[in-house]
This record gives structure tokens, sequence and C-alpha cells, in this order.
């Protein structure tokens, strides 16, 4: 894979929900593999949007969802509460109105974070496969 589409992460598995980031690591791959993978389908102003590919029927609950304002680069799941369902995003600057996803907060899982902020994640663009290496 290109070095220029890694982007390194971390989750939190303390705060942040624990169906979440299984889910996340088994859609990625990282559950298996040390770097796994998301396609980037969507980028806009501050937001960038990854859909994996989750299968129908997996419940992503409404678990650790945020108060207040949500740092930049806080990765988070779109919950079951919301249409979009499984989306995975990340946002460039702190927002207190809406989570990483642009979803309401009530329609986020916050699962970990990006490290390299402003790195590799800034050149990516629509269509991009993006590879994520968690560091723990």
């Amino acid at each position: 894979m290109p070095a220029d589409h890694v982007v390194s992460i971390t989750l939190d598995e303390a705060a942040a929900p624990p169906r979440s980031v299984t889910i996340f690591r088994e859609v990625t791959g990282l559950k298996h593999h040390s770097v796994g993978k998301m396609p980037l389908v969507f980028v806009f102003e501050d937001v960038f949007l990854f859909k994996p590919k989750i299968g129908k029927g997996v419940g992503i609950i409404p678990e650790n969802t945020p108060t207040g304002e949500v740092p930049a680069y806080t990765l988070a799941m779109t919950n079951d509460s919301r249409r979009g369902a499984g989306m995975v995003g990340t946002r460039t600057t702190p927002n207190a109105e809406f989570g990483p996803t642009s979803e309401p907060l009530t329609g986020t899982n916050v699962i970990g974070k990006v490290l390299d902020a402003g790195g590799n994640l800034a050149g990516m663009r629509e269509g991009a496969t993006v590879y994520v290496k968690e560091v723990k």
C-alpha cells in the first residue's frame, strides 16, 4: 500500500463503545491484520467520511455519544439511530453541534482519534482507499 495512504489511529476501548470498536476492527480488517482499509466516500469542508462494508443486521447501538464540543480529529461511527448507520468519520476542526460523521451528537459513537492530524489524511480524495494502522 502507498505510504501516503496510511493513517495512524488509536481506538480507545476504555472510553469508547466496546461494540462499535469491535465492529470497526472487523469491517476494516484490523481484527486480523496490522493495517486495515476503508473507502473514503466523501470530503467536504472539515469532514472526511468513510463507508466500510458492514453487513445487514449488525446492530450499532448508541454508545459513548458525545456531549459538548467534539475535539478535532475524533474518530466516530454513526449509530443505528440515524439513516447513515455505519459511516465512519473525522473532522479537522472541533464542533459542538455535529459529530465527526456530520450527524447530531446523539447519532455519533466516538471510537478513537486520528493521530496524524494534517498528515496523510489531508491529501486524500474521494474514492481513495484509506489504510488505517492502529497505534496502541
